[in-house]
């Protein structure tokens, strides 16, 4: 799992999962969940050492996940349930990863978000992931209201206390 997450349920529920993201429907490759040794990771080290891309992120992460789940199960359809495919569960972006990056900023620097959003992300979310690079220009702003402000002081409580009231920057 990347650091720029807060997890907000268990994922212990969670075997042989990943998701997808909101940003362009691709593969999360910044939460995968999986046993040891599942063949899915192996195809993983394969395919990085024959394809690994130097100048390329996406070739190394959610583009080489969506080449070996297009190869194993042709195109991959994602509903409101989960996806099976390679024995990877791949779950909607409502549940890992419900912000693409303009969204992100939008909740955590121009607006609040409203107690609607907040009770959707309640139900059905169990962690949000912060797409970093598109946040790490602005200042988190402790006791701002906005969405980081308010899922960390909940979910992620020592780091919240541990940060300063000047706030700090999303790196």
């Amino acid at each position: 799992m990347d650091l720029d997450y807060v997890v907000m349920k268990p994922l212990s529920y969670f075997s042989n999962t990943t998701g997808i993201e909101e940003e362009d429907n691709t593969p999360l490759n910044a939460l995968l969940i999986l046993d040891r040794r599942h063949p899915f990771l192996e195809a993983m080290l394969t395919e990085i050492n024959v394809n690994y891309s130097a100048t390329e992120y996406q070739a190394n992460g959610p583009s080489l996940m969506a080449r070996l789940f297009k190869n194993e199960c042709g195109e991959y359809v994602l509903g409101d349930l989960p996806t099976l495919c390679y024995g990877v569960a791949i779950y909607p972006p409502i549940i890992f990863a419900p912000f693409s990056s303009e969204t992100s900023v939008q909740y955590n620097v121009v607006e609040k978000p409203d107690e609607k959003l907040m009770e959707v992300l309640k139900t059905d979310t169990f962690s949000v992931h912060w797409v970093n690079h598109a946040l790490k220009q602005h200042k988190f702003i402790k006791g701002s209201g906005f969405l980081f402000d308010r899922l960390a002081k909940e979910h992620c409580p020592c780091v919240y206390a541990a940060v300063g009231k000047e706030g700090s920057h999303f790196e």
